[in-house]
């Protein structure tokens, strides 16, 4: 008895003190009916609160379980399928925009000069070039469904094919005057194995070709002028190549000029021009910004390396040897 007298006294001088903090007036707090130690915890509180809310038939419980393990695999699929998305469009992103393919490129020994074909069981790729929004693929065949000489029927046959893109190899004659012509393909109709298209005259080149016959279905071959080539092909397919060959006696001297004039009078807004020189490229940029100029990335056979990636200033495009292709050098082009 006599502590609990001692415990009301001691509450009785809180309550005096409280009253005595607060002021006249005002009562103070009550005090909590449970000690805190026997006061439920919150997750208690929370756990009997769900168990309130849950029924109480068992069978109906089962049910609701069933129900929300039913929402497990459609939630899980969800985002496996959102992640593998996701993967795809990186993998497979040039899917929607697919690339750009062109006649024949690089060296094509076993494959006809000129020749604009499609792809065959035979074909391979040779070149992939990396430009902002497309991917050139050259192809280099040895089988093509069309198969032609360099006069224009070609190009016309290309047209025909509804093609995307032409490639035309631009050589200049002893005269000045730029041929959709290699050196190679010279080589093989003269017969001489040494023949530079700059050595040869107009006239003589179409001499030689006017003797040679590719079969005897197939007549009256001549070689067509770049300008020509173009005022044909320009306005019909998406991108147009010109790949300018360097040779002797003139080598790089006016070549740019020339270039840039035949694209002036054809008017040619789809021209993309590149060459293994240099030295073209910047002259061409110097000559005009709105040129679509690009250069050419391969292995220097002399010292077994790659050539520098980003080696001239203002060059929109790079043609790069395929072994080379990968996914470092694609994103250090498109930057």
């Amino acid at each position: 008895e006599g502590s609990v007298l001692r415990k009301k006294k001691r509450e009785s001088a809180e309550r005096q003190s409280m009253r005595g903090l607060l002021g006249l007036g005002r009562q103070p707090p009550p005090l909590p009916l449970f000690p805190a130690g026997k006061r439920a915890s919150p997750a208690a509180t929370l756990l009997l609160r769900v168990r309130r809310l849950l029924p109480s038939s068992r069978l109906f419980r089962l049910l609701l379980l069933l129900a929300a393990l039913s929402l497990v695999p459609p939630a899980f699929f969800h985002f496996r399928l959102r992640r593998f998305n996701r993967m795809r469009e990186r993998s497979c992103g040039w899917i929607p925009s697919p690339p750009l393919v062109c006649a024949h490129g690089g060296d094509s020994t076993n494959a006809f000069p000129n020749s604009v074909g499609g792809r065959s069981p035979s074909s391979r790729i040779h070149t992939e070039v990396v430009t902002g929004g497309f991917l050139f693929l050259s192809f280099l065949t040895g089988d093509v469904f069309v198969s032609c000489w360099f006069q224009m029927d070609a190009f016309r046959m290309a047209l025909d094919a509804r093609v995307d893109c032409v490639e035309v190899d631009v050589s200049r004659s002893s005269d000045g005057t730029l041929l959709a012509l290699h050196d190679r393909d010279l080589q093989r109709m003269s017969g001489n194995s040494t023949a530079k298209v700059g050595h040869w005259s107009t006239h003589e080149i179409k001499a030689v070709t006017t003797r040679f016959q590719l079969s005897k279905t197939v007549r009256n071959q001549e070689v067509p002028k770049a300008e020509d080539a173009l005022e044909l092909i320009s306005q019909s397919v998406r991108q147009v190549i010109l790949d300018v060959k360097v040779g002797p006696p003139s080598f790089e001297k006016g070549l740019a000029e020339d270039v840039m004039s035949i694209i002036r009078k054809t008017n040619c807004k789809n021209c993309v021009i590149w060459a293994k020189s240099d030295d073209i490229g910047r002259d061409l940029i110097k000559l005009s910004k709105d040129v679509m100029v690009g250069y050419i990335v391969m292995m220097d056979w002399s010292t077994g390396r790659r050539m520098e990636l980003v080696r001239i200033e203002g060059a929109k495009v790079a043609g790069v040897y395929y072994p080379l292709i990968h996914e470092k050098l694609m994103k250090v082009m498109h930057r």
